[in-house]
């Protein structure tokens, strides 16, 4: 990755948030992040994803296991 490349991260589902909280912080300062999103969302993953890098999070659908 190059500082000048634009990156989308794109997850199939958000648990806990972990491993995108890990993704986000390993690749931030070598390219710009300029979205995430999630086809599904379940837990408090998305809302402690947002806290702890300031990236908003989309996800199409909140699902309740």
């Amino acid at each position: 990755m190059k500082k000048k490349d634009r990156v989308l991260i794109i997850e199939d589902i958000i648990s806990s948030g972990g491993t995108l909280i890990s993704v986000i912080k390993a690749i931030k300062n070598k390219c710009k992040i300029i979205g995430v999103a999630s086809v599904f969302e379940r837990g408090d993953g998305r809302k402690k994803i947002e806290k702890e890098t300031g990236i908003k999070v989309k996800t199409l659908l909140r699902i309740e296991i």
